[in-house]
């Protein structure tokens, strides 16, 4: 639904509940004014299912070509490169080069009050992971297939963590204890984005300031709301999206920038 930002404009931050209490009523008392999805266009172009798979099935396309590329080579048919196995890790590869892509479009950043680039670790890690779960949660409703793809999916990220873990030691014998407190803020921040999934928009809005705002006292209420209805309209956007189109590793986020 569209969002007024003119109930949290004014809020004085106080509890995280009571924050995110103020902006999810906001949400909802929109949502009952409004029959049709479209995105807050203080940050997007409205989104429709026709311009959503519009763009899937150009996207599409490309990936159906590099198959065909694939298929037609001998050796790599003698490899298992034809395998469903190696389908499924070549899809979720594409999956996870499709989050970095979004994740670095410079819009992004500002959307959740992020300044600098996403090479910041302190950028990186919150809005990866945010993104991640994104796609698991279109995943999950995949039978078969879907766990599998997620199962691969986390595996490049955690490889990718990790390695950025290591560039940024001077001591390597430190890697396993931050390895340890990442993976423990990605297992609590997975946890409380289904909370808020399953609960309603006050637990997602609470989840999205623990882990992406970071609990930040001085936070604008309007940042806050501006990513919740992020969160909720990049769902729908997947929800959108055929299953078959997924699992040949085509993933489209949506809501292009103005």
């Amino acid at each position: 639904s569209m969002v007024s930002t003119k109930s949290v404009t004014a809020i004085a931050l106080g509890s995280p509940r009571h924050f995110a209490s103020a902006v999810a009523s906001s949400i909802e008392q929109d949502a009952r004014h409004s029959r049709t999805f479209s995105v807050k266009r203080d940050f997007f172009v409205e989104e429709t299912k026709e311009r959503v798979l519009g763009e899937v099935k150009t996207r599409l396309r490309d990936v159906e070509e590099v198959d065909v590329n694939i298929r037609s080579i001998w050796w790599l048919r003698m490899l298992g490169n034809n395998s469903k196995q190696s389908s499924l890790i070549r899809s979720s590869n594409a999956i996870y080069e499709t989050i970095l892509s979004h994740v670095s479009q410079p819009h992004i950043l500002p959307i959740f009050g992020k300044t600098g680039s996403l090479e910041d670790a302190k950028n990186w890690y919150p809005l990866m992971i945010l993104h991640v779960w994104l796609a698991f949660v279109r995943l999950r409703a995949i039978e078969g297939d879907g766990a599998r793809l997620s199962d691969y999916l986390f595996s490049n990220f955690w490889t990718d963590a990790e390695r950025r873990i290591a560039a940024d030691l001077t001591n390597p014998f430190l890697l396993s204890k931050f390895a340890k407190e990442l993976f423990n803020r990605y297992h609590g921040a997975i946890l409380s984005y289904d909370e808020g999934l399953i609960l309603g928009d006050t637990e997602l809005a609470e989840a999205l300031y623990r882990n992406v705002f970071e609990s930040d006292a001085d936070l604008d209420a309007t940042k806050l709301l501006s990513a919740v209805q992020y969160v909720r309209g990049t769902l729908q956007i997947l929800d959108w999206q055929e299953t078959e189109t997924i699992t040949k590793g085509v993933l489209y986020f949506g809501m292009s920038f103005l």
